[in-house]
């Protein structure tokens, strides 16, 4: 790790302008300012140039000044001196072992200037497993922050022993809770985790959504109120209400998953929504609120790593589409419109041998089941799956896929099926969805990508191209999962962990 520089040398008066700058702009994305320079940077090199950790090339901070509107003759000079004066010497690193006395940001002392490794406790409901995508995505972002340094712990309620050790092979730790005789599960997280070092304070700490959020909550605000906390935002609760079309229950409940959600980020002293469509709502449901809001930050994860890739030479050799449906999806006409897009489909000559199957994972009222089956008719075979949270259940479903569908637009993201392009496997996705809409962020100067379909408008029309698309796709297999490979580097090449850590520990001042 290179040494932090001290206050009065030129790197540390070159980051403070640069920061001041970004802040008096308005604090755009690095994305945005990466558009702004006509992309002859990445956003991954702004956000480097933002951090400043070290000394960036001139003409990087150039088109970063630029970009933000500053004086860049001012920023030369400022630039030249930091050049002159060489790397800060690890001497120069300031050393504060004295204790804090106040919880306000404002106050706290960086963890570069403690002379260590920024610390985050992210909280967890398990490693391997437990909440499906969101923890697959809480390990892919462990990971990635120790990758970039940071000192990483997982609080989780129990790990085993193959948890502890895939944990550590990473570079992360796990902690655990005392065990209380009679409490299990979740239950636990409300429990102060052990630390082998009995000292550990945490710098930030990291909750996803309802489900662990409120549990990052209680952390931070029973035994840790000195450090900061980051909320992820993965759902809109408001959508998937009017997805379900339910009675007065489904109301209340929806109101309530709101009311906790917004509470959660309301409170948070960075909000991480997942996707341009999720930050945009959040800041929204944010704005119901009196007082200071706090900074809400576009993430935009990296590609999962499963470790293998679909062979694009040899793909599934039976003809199956996988859905993967949300809580609303049921009561959805988008489903509807799909299975007869899927339906038509079935009846291309390629499947006059073989039957195409559609697998649907997440429906579990009978009568939608029945409603869908009777839509479908003789000639798709419909197999009905009960949601899984297990990742091995997962890889096998998008390995045995032909092509991976979310014709809902009540996605505010959509993991299961990014997690489907990082897996190399066809997709087809609406475009309302978040996923679309960060990908169609990815490639504004190109035509959309084919993966990308409407779901609004005259429903024959759109039912026909979505039809037109499952034929096209599941008609040459070959030729649909060497294009997937194909997209899967093109979303690679512009969304990786590393441009997310980097913006996030940004935002932080980290």
């Amino acid at each position: 790790m290179s040494a932090e520089p001290s206050d009065d040398h030129p790197l540390a008066r070159l980051r403070a302008q640069i920061r001041e700058l970004h802040l008096h702009d308005g604090e755009p994305s690095t994305r945005t300012i990466a558009g702004r320079t006509g992309k002859a940077i990445s956003h991954t090199t702004v956000a480097k140039v933002l951090r400043a950790p070290t000394l960036p090339a001139w003409g990087q901070v150039e088109l970063v000044v630029e970009a933000l509107g500053g004086d860049i003759e001012a920023f030369r000079l400022l630039w030249i001196a930091a050049r002159k004066a060489g790397p800060p010497a690890a001497d120069t690193v300031p050393v504060f072992e004295a204790p804090v006395d106040s919880a306000d940001d404002d106050q706290l002392i960086s963890p570069a200037d403690r002379g260590r490794a920024a610390r985050f406790l992210l909280v967890a409901g398990g490693w391997d497993a437990g909440l499906g995508s969101i923890s697959t995505l809480n390990r892919d972002l462990a990971v990635a922050l120790a990758a970039d340094g940071a000192d990483v712990r997982v609080a989780v309620p129990a790990a085993t022993r193959e948890e502890l050790n895939s944990a550590t092979s990473a570079g992360v730790r796990l902690v655990t809770p005392e065990p209380i005789p009679g409490i299990n599960g979740r239950h636990l997280m409300l429990a102060k985790p052990r630390f082998t070092d009995r000292d550990y304070q945490p710098d930030v700490i990291v909750g996803h959504g309802r489900q662990v959020g409120s549990y990052a909550y209680g952390l931070q605000r029973l035994y840790f109120p000195r450090a900061r906390r980051i909320h992820v935002v993965h759902t809109d609760p408001d959508r998937l209400d009017s997805a379900e079309e339910n009675e007065h229950l489904t109301r209340m409940l929806g109101d309530a998953r709101r009311e906790v959600e917004i509470d959660l980020a309301a409170t948070a002293t960075l909000v991480a929504a997942v996707g341009p469509q999720l930050t945009e709502l959040i800041r929204d449901r944010l704005r119901r609120r009196p007082g200071t809001m706090p900074e809400v930050v576009n993430l935009e994860p990296g590609l999962h790593d499963w470790g293998q890739m679909v062979d694009p030479h040899h793909p599934p050799g039976l003809p199956r589409i996988l859905l993967m449906a949300s809580p609303g999806d049921g009561m959805s006409k988008e489903i509807d419109m799909f299975v007869r897009a899927a339906r038509t489909a079935a009846a291309h000559p390629r499947f006059r041998d073989q039957r195409l199957q559609l697998v649907i994972r997440g429906i579990a009222a009978e009568d939608v089941r029945d409603r869908i089956g009777m839509v479908a008719g003789q000639v798709l075979e419909v197999t009905f799956r009960p949601y899984t949270s297990a990742e091995g259940e997962l890889s096998t479903d998008l390995r045995q896929a032909q092509v991976v569908a979310m014709p809902s637009h009540h996605e505010g993201f959509g993991l299961t099926t990014y997690q489907a392009i990082a897996a190399g496997v066809p997709v087809l996705v609406s475009v309302e969805s978040g996923l679309a809409q960060m990908i169609a962020s990815m490639f504004t100067d190109e035509a959309r990508p084919p993966e990308i379909l409407p779901t609004r408008g005259v429903d024959a029309d759109v039912e026909k191209i979505w039809t037109t698309a499952l034929t096209n796709t599941l008609a040459d297999p070959h030729r649909a999962f060497q294009r997937a490979a194909q997209f899967r580097e093109q979303i690679g090449a512009r969304a990786s962990w590393d441009a997310a850590i980097a913006e996030l520990l940004a935002r932080l001042g980290l």
